[in-house]
């Protein structure tokens, strides 16, 4: 990954071991992607940058029970309609979310020139791994692609959360939960 564009093709185990021997693949809380010619997308709106806050501060290391926040700066062309959505990978390339704004009932007017965006996962309880974000816009039914940034930055979710009473190995689950249990 260079500037947020995936710079190897290839079998995933091998990209995934080149990608997490570069410092910068796990200390990345901003990305920007103003320079990028070559993208996913007509352009009609762009992904200029993205950043990561923790708890409302620039980080992309957090522990379960977190606040993170992502922010995008958008630059539009055109008037147009459009939607939004946050893939969520693990590092084996499997999709842990795919998030829309209109799940949110989020709509963002169209425009012409920047829009900033932030998107907030409060208390955030993924297992500690480290997780491949993605963005993509397009139009209202999903057909046409303005700008995807797939897999751009990570999210490092970290052992240490005050809510964790146990160990949690790193394969054996996705997002930690704490039911209310009860004797009836």
């Amino acid at each position: 990954m260079e500037n947020g564009c995936s710079t190897f093709f290839g079998e995933a185990a091998s990209a995934i071991e080149k990608y997490l021997k570069t410092e910068i693949s796990q200390q990345t809380s901003r990305v920007d992607r103003s320079k990028i010619t070559e993208r996913i997308g007509n352009g009609i709106i762009r992904i200029e940058t993205i950043e990561i806050f923790v708890n409302q501060h620039p980080a992309n290391i957090s522990m379960i029970g977190d606040d993170v926040t992502i922010r995008l700066k958008l630059v539009s062309r055109n008037l147009v309609r459009f939607k939004m959505a946050i893939h969520i990978f693990n590092f084996a390339e499997i999709v842990v979310s795919n998030i829309e704004n209109v799940d949110s009932q989020f709509n963002v007017e169209p425009f012409i020139g920047e829009r900033t965006i932030e998107v907030t996962f409060s208390d955030l309880r993924f297992y500690p791994d480290q997780y491949q974000l993605g963005f993509w816009i397009g139009d209202k039914t999903s057909e046409e692609t303005y700008d995807y940034a797939k897999n751009c930055i990570n999210l490092i979710v970290t052992d240490g959360s005050a809510l964790v009473k146990r160990n949690l190995p790193k394969n054996s689950g996705v997002i930690f939960l704490t039911p209310n249990w009860q004797i009836l």
